[in-house]
């Protein structure tokens, strides 16, 4: 079953899901996210992979289709289910069951049954998103995340501080051992100007995220 997989380029946009042969390639609409019925992990044992997980869709006919997609590892698997979960919370027609086994041969690997429109054998989880997953986080991504979003809202925490700092209460900066600003709000635009000056000596890092695309995935 492994080898009927095809390596496409994956992008999870505000509106829809679209896929295509590479990431400069143009793109075809895989599902709309109002679609989507369920997205949930694939037992080990259908494709002799842990990171491999189904999205439950209606297709413009209104028939019930499934798309396997195979992920690197178990962090990017759980951002792509919390993803997918997130923007389709809301959708009407969401299931309650689903196989997460495969239809293979005449029955379902998971729980047998030979009727290939059973609802399912397992609870969907479409309201489990990241946070509350044990799975351990790649620690590298959340911090340049974290690090995007602070460049985001710069502007407002300087605006904030230059507010603070002119006040009729405002006071001499206080500074601790070393000559650091002891002013919370200081310290964090100091930690992020000092970030900003280490991703410009470091031309090899990460480039910036792609602002149309909420998630990608290669498969």
């Amino acid at each position: 079953m492994s080898s009927s997989f095809k390596k496409l380029h994956f992008s999870l946009t505000t509106e829809a899901l679209s896929f295509a042969k590479t990431p400069s390639s143009k793109k075809s609409t895989l599902t709309k996210l109002a679609h989507i019925r369920a997205a949930e992990k694939v037992e080990e044992k259908s494709f002799g992979s842990s990171h491999v997980m189904q999205v439950i869709y209606m297709d413009d006919a209104g028939g019930s289709q499934t798309a396997y997609l195979q992920c690197k590892c178990v962090n990017e698997l759980n951002q792509w289910l919390s993803a997918l979960r997130k923007v389709s919370i809301n959708n009407t027609g969401l299931l309650g069951s689903y196989h997460p086994g495969v239809f293979r041969g005449d029955k379902w690997s998971c729980c047998h049954q030979r009727d290939k429109t059973d609802l399912g054998c397992d609870k969907t989880r479409s309201r489990v998103t990241l946070q509350e997953w044990n799975d351990p986080l790649d620690h590298d991504l959340e911090a340049q995340l974290i690090y995007r979003h602070l460049l985001g809202v710069e502007a407002t925490l300087r605006e904030k501080h230059r507010q603070l700092s002119a006040g009729p209460e405002a006071g001499p900066v206080l500074t601790g051992p070393g000559g650091a600003p002891e002013d919370p709000l200081a310290q964090l635009l100091q930690v992020l100007q000092d970030l900003r000056e280490a991703h410009r000596s470091n031309p090899a890092g990460s480039p910036p995220l792609e602002p149309s695309h909420v998630l990608e995935l290669q498969t």
